[in-house]
């Protein structure tokens, strides 16, 4: 991955043992995930205690979005607010990380103990920013309704009956002549209508 998605540091494995390493979320401030990322790479860094820290992720996945009638992918946050952290904890590390500007604090329990992420859990975090995992999709579902805003069905309302990922196209019921009529559309033909 590039850029703030996954950042991989390097570390010798005689200061920390692999079993050490364990997943930690931390609560950012609004809109500060990548910021935060790369400002706790370069601190780590800077401190000398890169060994103690392996993995910095602001997980986002890609959405298709039509924009101006264009398709368009953009990347979303999938956990808006926080940063996932793949590290030693200690006094040093939990200084660092607490100190970067942008943070709010570890994700703790009720008797504010920072508890690690569950393996599992951090897997589907991990699965789900993988690109080849992760197709891009538009929230389509059957019976939305919808408001045709191009080609020849143009500002007519329908209900989608059936929805083609793969092709990025939907079957669409339109009534024309007071009938319902099947239509296939792709998704920058279409808006959800209110």
């Amino acid at each position: 991955m590039l850029g703030c998605g996954l950042a991989q540091i390097s570390y010798p494995r005689e200061r920390s043992n692999m079993s050490d390493f364990k997943w930690y979320a931390v609560h950012v401030l609004p809109q500060k995930e990548k910021a935060v990322c790369a400002t706790l790479t370069k601190r780590m860094a800077h401190a000398n205690l890169s060994d103690l820290f392996k993995t910095v992720v602001a997980p986002e996945e890609t959405e298709m979005v039509v924009r101006n009638g264009k398709k368009a992918q953009v990347n979303k946050k999938i956990y808006p607010g926080y940063v996932f952290v793949n590290m030693v904890l200690d006094v040093d590390t939990q200084n660092i990380v607490r100190s970067t500007p942008g943070v709010a604090s570890f994700v703790s329990s009720a008797s504010n103990k920072i508890i690690p992420i569950k393996d599992a859990d951090i897997k589907v975090i991990l699965d789900a920013m993988n690109p080849d995992n992760n197709k891009p999709k538009v929230k389509w579902h059957k019976n939305d309704k919808i408001r045709v805003t191009k080609g020849p069905f143009v500002d007519l309302v329908g209900t989608v009956e059936d929805i083609f990922e793969d092709k990025q196209k939907m079957k669409v019921m339109i009534q024309i002549f007071g009938r319902d009529t099947p239509i296939e559309l792709e998704y920058h033909q279409v808006t959800r209508e209110n």
